[in-house]
C-alpha cells in the first residue's frame, strides 16, 4: 500500500505528466491497430487430414485392392495415429486420417510426405499424385460469387472481362486460389474421321507420339560462334490451329498427310460449362480461398470494393461470404458494448446524481479496453468469433472494479475533509483493498485450470476464457492506478453531490420495507419450499446435456453421381422442369447447381457427369430439397444429403453421435448382415452412413486372336475403345493463353467400336471394310461390385448413426466373425461434464487458498466459499428449471458468478470488520447495507446492463453467448438475494 501511496502522491504534484501518459498510450493504440490479428477463428490445430488420390477410369474395387488399402496400411506406421478410414469409389481413393490428441502435426506431417514419396512408385500406372487435405471437398470457399450469363449475353467481351475480374482478385493479398466454373476455357479436341482413318497405316500411339512431339520445343544450349554467342533453340512445328491442321503425318512408307485431312479439329467447350446454375439461371461461379491468418474483413471489403467498380459485368452476387459471421459479431458486439455502456453510465447518473462520476467512470472504462486491447496485442491474441463471445459477455464486468473505487474513494473524499488528496486515494483504495483482489483474482483463477488442464477442448475454447481474465485483470489496473488519476485530475472542474440520490433513497425505502417483513425463519422457510419447488420442476422436465450448443447448418448440399445410361439431355431437361418449381419467389431459399471436382477437368461425351446441389438459406430448406429430390429418380442417380456447417461448427473438435460400427473381413459378409439388418430395423431410429449399393460390372477378358486376322493389334483395339469414351489429353497449345489438345475417336460417322472393330484389306488397298464382333476377341463376362468400398484398420464396416434397439440382435453376429464398435455420444457428455466438475472442484481449492492467502485465515475463507457454493447450487438448479439444454456456455456463465459472489462477500466482510465497534447488530447490518448499497447496485446493474442486451435480443449464431449471459443475469440476481436475505443472519450468528 506504501507503493500505492506514493504514486497517489505523484499524482497529485505531476498531475499533467500523468494524464499526457495516458494520453500517448491511448495513441498508441491506433499505430498498433493495422497489426492486431482479425480472423475468422483460432489457429486451431487440426487433428483430422484426408489423403485424395485419383485413378481415373477405374472401379471402386480396383481401387480399394490397388490404391486405398496398400496406402493405408503404409499410413498406419506412422506415430500418433489413432484411426485410419477409406472410402473408394470409382476413379478416386480418399483415406481419412485422424490423430491422437497432443500428437505434434509436424512430424506427422513429415513422416507422411516421405512415405508419399517412397510408395509413389510401387502405385498402379495412371495413379495421380495424393493431395493431402485438410477439409474435405464439400466445405465451402471464403467467398462465393455468381455472374449471371443471362444478363451479360449482349456482352461481346464477356470472356474477357470474366477473366481479368478474376485476375484483380487473384491480385489480392490473402487470396490463395479462385476456382471457377462455367466459363472454363476453351480446348481443342481432334476427332479422328473414321471413313478416312481407317484407310491409312498408322496406328493411334504413332499418331499420339508425332502429335506430342510437334508440340514439343527446347534448346541446345549456347556455343562461341565467330563473332558472339550464339543460342539454338528448336522452335514447336505446331503453334496454332492452322499449323495443327497442316502438320504432316508420316505414315512410315515415306508418305505424309496432313492432320486435317482424316480428322476434324474443332475449339469445344466442356459439358461442365451448362451445369452451373443459379436459381436455374446459367452462371459463372467464383469460389475463393484465402488464407486463414489473413484478415478476412480486409479480403472481403476489397471484393466488394471490386465489383462495386466493376462496370462491365451485370449482375455479379456474393452467394456468401464467410466474413459476414465474423462482421455480425463484431456489429454485434459493437452495438452490445454501446447500449450497455449508455445503460451503465445512465444507471450510475441516477444513483451518484453527478457529471462527475459519468465522466470518470466513461473514460477509465475506454481506458479499461485500450489496455485490454494492447494486452491481446502483445500476447498475440486475435479478435475472431470466439474471442468476441468472451469479450460480449465481459462488458458489463468492465464497471465492477471501476465503480466500486471511485464510490469508496468519493465516500472518503466526504468524510474525511481534513486529509490530504493522496491520504484520501489510500484510504479509499485500502478499504475496499480484500475485496477488489479476492475478487478479481477469484474471477482469473477458476478459469486458469480450464486453461492448463490438457483436453481437446482447452485450444478451442482458450480464447473465451483469457478474452475475461485480461478484461477483469485490465479493470483491475484500471481501477487500481487509472481511477485515482481521473479523480485527482477532475476534482477541480466538477461539482461534487451534497445530498444522495432520490433513487437511492427509494430504493432503501423499499429495500427496508421488504426486509422488515422478513426475519430469520421466513427466510430459510421460504429457501426450503423453493428449493424443493425446484427439485419437483427439474424431476419433471429434464433438460439435455450437449458439449456445445446445436447449431443450424447455413443450408445443405446435395450430391449426386449420375448411374448407367444418363445422358446430359436428360440432365439438362430434369433441371429446366425443376427451375419453375424452386423458384426463389416459391421456396424463400436459393438453391446452386456445380459440377463435382476440379473446374480444369474437361468433359466431351453425352454422359452426365457427377453434380452438388447447394440450397442456401435456413427457412424452408428441407422442402426445397424434398422437391429437388422428387425430380431426381432415385434408380438414375446415386443421391447423398450434406450439411453446409457454419464457420464455428467446422471448428468444433468434438462432433460426435450415437453410432455402431459393424466390421468384417469379407464385403460379402458385411452386405448379408446389412440386408438382413433392413429387415428388422423398423424400430431402430436412425440411418447408415452410407449403404452397399449394387452395380454391374462388365468384364472383357482377351481372347486368343482368331486365325485369319492376326495382323490385328488388340493394344489399338484398347485404345480406340478407351478413346470412343474419353479423350485423350495430349498437351497444351500456344504461346499465350494455352488450349489444351485432346484426342477423340468418336466422331460424326460410326463410333468405334460399339458393335465390332472394323478391318480393312491393306493388301489390294480396297475400300471393303469388314466388321468383326467384339466376342471373337474378348470374353465378357457380368459380374456384380459396388459403387463404393469402406474400410476401417483395414476391415470394411459399415455405420449405424443413431439410437440402436437391435443391439441384442447384432450382437448376435458376434458367432459369424464380426466385430462390433459402440459409441455413445451421451458417455462423450458425462465425461466432459466429469472433467469440468473435478476442474470447478479444482478451482474452488485455488481460490481457497487465494483467500486464505488475503485474509492470513483458514476459516473465514471458509464460510465464504460455502456461502458461494450456495449461490453455485441456487443459479444451477434454476438453469435446470428454465433451461432446456445445459451446456458449456451455462458452465462458463456459473464460473464468472462466482467471482461476483466472492466480490459481494468479500465486501459485506470487510465493512463488519470496519463497523465492529457498533454493538447492535440491527444497527450495524443496516449501516452496512447503506454503505453497500451504491457499489453492489452499480456492480450487479452495470453487469446485467452488460448481459442484457444479448439476452433480449436473440440473435442466430448467438446461442452460446446467451447461455453465459442467462447464467450470469441469474447468478447476480441470487447473489443480490443473498446479500440481502441470508449474509445479516449468517454474520450475526458465526462471526465475532
Amino acid at each position: 500500500m506504501n507503493l500505492l501511496e506514493r504514486l497517489y502522491r505523484f499524482y497529485h504534484s505531476r498531475n499533467f505528466l500523468c494524464l499526457v501518459l495516458v494520453i500517448f498510450f491511448c495513441i498508441l493504440l491506433l499505430f498498433r491497430w493495422k497489426e492486431m490479428k482479425l480472423e475468422l477463428l483460432p489457429d486451431l490445430t487440426s487433428l483430422r487430414y484426408f489423403v485424395v488420390t485419383e485413378f481415373p477410369n477405374h472401379s471402386a474395387f480396383d481401387i480399394d485392392q490397388t490404391v486405398s488399402l496398400p496406402m493405408s496400411n503404409q499410413f498406419s506406421t506412422l506415430k500418433s495415429v489413432k484411426r485410419i478410414r477409406t472410402s473408394s469409389l470409382h476413379g478416386e481413393s480418399t483415406i481419412q486420417i485422424d490423430l491422437q490428441f497432443g500428437s505434434s502435426v509436424s512430424e506427422f506431417k513429415d513422416g507422411l510426405y516421405q512415405l508419399l514419396y517412397e510408395i509413389k512408385e510401387s502405385l498402379p500406372y495412371g495413379v495421380q499424385t495424393p493431395k493431402l487435405l485438410e477439409r474435405n471437398e464439400y466445405e465451402k470457399p471464403l467467398i462465393e460469387i455468381l455472374i449471371p450469363k443471362n444478363k451479360n449475353f449482349k456482352n461481346p467481351a464477356f470472356s474477357y472481362h470474366t477473366k481479368r475480374f478474376i485476375e484483380e482478385i487473384e491480385r489480392i493479398s490473402g487470396v490463395i486460389h479462385v476456382n471457377v466454373f462455367g466459363e472454363e476455357k476453351s480446348n481443342l479436341i481432334i476427332t479422328l474421321n473414321q471413313n478416312y482413318f481407317s484407310f491409312y497405316p498408322i496406328k493411334l500411339r504413332d499418331l499420339e507420339f508425332q502429335v506430342q512431339a510437334g508440340l514439343q520445343s527446347g534448346s541446345l544450349g549456347k556455343f562461341l560462334g565467330t563473332k558472339k554467342e550464339t543460342e539454338i533453340k528448336f522452335q514447336s512445328e505446331i503453334a496454332d490451329l492452322t499449323s495443327l491442321q497442316e502438320f504432316p503425318i508420316h505414315f512410315g512408307n515415306g508418305e505424309f498427310l496432313p492432320l486435317g485431312k482424316f480428322s476434324e479439329i474443332t475449339r469445344v467447350d466442356s459439358v461442365r460449362k451448362q451445369f452451373t446454375l443459379w436459381n436455374g439461371e446459367k452462371s459463372v461461379y467464383l469460389g475463393i480461398a484465402a488464407d486463414p491468418k489473413q484478415n478476412p474483413l480486409r479480403i472481403s471489403s476489397e471484393i466488394e470494393r471490386l465489383i462495386s467498380e466493376n462496370d462491365q459485368l451485370l449482375g455479379v452476387t456474393i452467394v456468401s461470404n464467410s466474413s459476414w459471421e465474423l462482421k455480425t459479431q463484431l456489429i454485434q458486439f459493437l452495438f452490445f458494448f454501446f447500449l450497455s455502456f449508455a445503460f451503465a453510465l445512465l444507471f450510475s447518473y441516477l444513483l451518484y446524481q453527478n457529471i462527475h462520476s459519468v465522466v470518470i467512470l466513461s473514460l477509465s472504462v475506454a481506458f479499461t479496453l485500450v489496455l485490454f486491447l494492447h494486452l491481446m496485442d502483445l500476447l498475440s491474441l486475435s479478435i475472431n468469433l470466439l474471442s468476441l463471445s468472451g469479450i460480449s459477455v465481459g462488458i458489463g464486468m468492465l464497471f465492477d472494479a471501476n465503480n466500486l473505487t471511485y464510490y469508496s474513494i468519493n465516500s472518503e473524499w466526504k468524510t474525511s475533509s481534513r486529509l490530504t488528496v493522496p491520504e484520501v486515494l489510500t484510504r479509499g483504495i485500502r478499504s475496499i483493498w480484500t475485496s477488489l483482489l479476492s475478487s478479481s483474482f477469484t474471477t482469473i483463477i477458476v478459469f486458469l485450470p480450464l486453461l492448463i488442464y490438457v483436453h481437446e477442448w482447452r485450444e478451442f475454447f482458450s480464447n473465451i476464457g483469457l478474452c475475461i481474465i485480461l478484461l477483469v485483470f485490465s479493470s483491475l489496473l484500471s481501477s487500481l492506478f487509472i481511477v485515482p488519476l481521473f479523480y485527482v485530475s477532475f476534482k477541480r472542474i466538477m461539482i461534487l453531490p451534497s445530498s444522495d440520490s432520490t433513487y437511492l433513497n427509494s430504493f432503501e425505502k423499499l429495500r427496508t420495507r421488504i426486509l422488515s417483513k422478513l426475519n430469520r425463519k421466513r427466510v430459510f422457510r421460504f429457501s426450503f419450499l423453493f428449493i424443493v419447488l425446484l427439485i419437483l420442476l427439474c424431476s419433471v422436465s429434464f433438460p439435455k446435456f450437449l458439449i456445445y450448443p446445436e447449431t443450424v447448418p447455413i443450408g445443405k448440399t446435395i450430391q449426386l453421381v449420375p448411374k448407367q445410361n444418363l445422358s446430359i439431355a436428360e440432365v439438362k431437361d430434369t433441371l429446366d422442369h425443376l427451375t419453375p418449381v424452386c423458384s426463389k419467389s416459391k421456396t424463400n431459399v436459393d438453391w446452386l447447381v456445380l459440377p463435382k471436382g476440379e473446374e480444369t477437368i474437361p468433359h466431351f461425351s453425352n454422359v452426365a457427369i457427377p453434380l452438388q446441389i447447394k440450397v442456401l438459406g435456413d427457412e424452408e430448406t428441407e422442402e426445397c430439397i424434398r422437391t429437388i429430390l422428387s425430380f431426381l429418380n432415385e434408380s438414375r442417380w446415386n443421391r447423398k444429403i450434406v450439411n453446409i456447417p457454419s464457420e464455428i461448427t467446422r471448428s468444433l473438435p468434438f462432433q460426435s453421435e450415437d453410432s455402431f460400427t459393424i466390421l468384417n473381413e469379407t464385403w460379402e459378409g458385411l452386405v448379408q448382415f446389412y440386408q438382413n439388418f433392413q429387415f428388422h430395423k423398423k424400430d431402430g431410429r436412425g440411418r447408415f452412413s452410407y449403404e452397399p449399393k449394387p452395380i454391374t460390372m462388365e468384364f472383357w477378358t482377351q481372347k486368343k486372336i482368331p486365325v485369319g486376322i492376326e495382323d490385328v493389334d488388340l493394344e489399338e483395339i484398347q485404345r480406340k475403345i478407351l478413346y470412343a469414351n474419353d479423350a485423350k489429353f495430349l498437351g497444351s497449345l500456344g504461346l499465350g493463353e494455352k488450349l489444351d489438345l485432346f484426342l477423340s475417336t468418336k466422331g460424326k460417322g460410326k463410333s468405334f467400336p460399339q458393335e465390332g472393330i472394323e478391318k480393312e484389306n491393306l493388301e489390294n488397298n480396297s475400300s471393303m471394310i469388314e466388321t468383326i464382333p467384339l466376342k471373337r476377341f474378348f470374353d465378357q463376362k457380368l459380374l456384380n461390385t459396388y459403387e463404393e468400398y469402406k474400410r476401417d484398420s483395414g476391415l470394411y464396416y459399415l455405420e449405424w448413426i443413431g439410437e440402436n434397439h437391435l443391439k441384442e440382435v447384432i450382437l448376435g453376429w458376434k458367432q459369424k466373425g464380426f466385430q462390433f464398435l459402440e459409441h455413445s455420444y451421451a458417455e462423450d457428455v458425462m465425461s466432459f461434464f466429469l472433467i469440468l466438475f473435478s476442474l470447478l472442484l479444482v478451482s474452488f481449492l485455488f481460490v481457497y487458498l487465494l483467500l486464505v492467502a488475503i485474509y492470513e485465515s483458514f476459516q473465514k475463507p471458509f464460510l465464504h466459499l460455502s456461502i458461494c457454493f450456495f449461490v453455485f447450487l441456487s443459479v444451477v438448479f434454476i438453469l435446470l428449471v428454465i433451461s432446456s439444454e445445459i451446456h458449456f456456455g451455462h458452465y462458463i456463465g456459473i464460473v464468472i458468478v462466482l467471482g461476483v459472489s466472492v466480490d459481494n462477500i468479500s465486501l459485506f466482510d470487510e465493512k463488519w470488520k470496519e463497523y465492529s465497534l457498533i454493538q447492535n447488530k440491527a444497527e450495524r447490518i443496516e449501516k452496512i447495507l447503506q454503505w453497500l448499497e451504491k457499489p453492489i447496485l452499480l456492480n450487479s446493474g452495470t453487469t446485467m446492463f452488460g448481459v442484457l442486451p444479448v439476452i433480449l435480443f436473440p440473435i442466430h449464431g448467438m446461442e452460446f453467448v446467451r447461455s453465459i449471459a442467462i447464467s450470469i443475469l441469474i447468478g447476480v440476481l441470487i447473489s443480490l438475494l443473498f446479500l440481502y436475505c441470508l449474509y445479516p443472519h449468517i454474520f450475526s450468528k458465526y462471526i465475532d
